[in-house]
């Protein structure tokens, strides 16, 4: 079926040769292959890869820290989840110091 698929639709082949770099290069963290990414993301001629290049191009220096770097904000982001999710089993019970003191016992 996929053989198929790609066969009638040279567009999807395309597209899947693209997102498969995406995704090499994202995982071997090669923020040199981006520019050559963005160039080819742009010459195919699927309009929502380049959407997504054009979204990348704007948020650059943070996807170049993100291949870059080895560290990232997957804590801070799970402590602002789980502060949220008490904050909204709180909604309309209580006041911010109950609520202050529930945030800090969980943790």
């Amino acid at each position: 079926m996929r053989t198929r698929l790609l066969a009638a639709a040279p567009e999807i082949q395309m597209a899947v040769v693209v997102i498969k770099t995406f995704r090499c290069m994202v995982h071997d963290r090669d923020a040199g292959a981006l520019e050559g990414w963005l160039q080819a993301a742009t010459a195919s001629g699927v309009p929502e890869l380049r959407t997504f290049a054009a979204g990348i191009r704007r948020e650059r220096p943070a996807v170049e820290a993100t291949l870059a770097h080895a560290w990232n904000s997957g804590q801070a982001e799970r402590e602002v989840c789980r502060t949220k999710l008490i904050k909204r089993q709180m909604y309309g019970r209580a006041k911010f110091d109950l609520l202050r003191k529930r945030v800090l016992l969980a943790s």
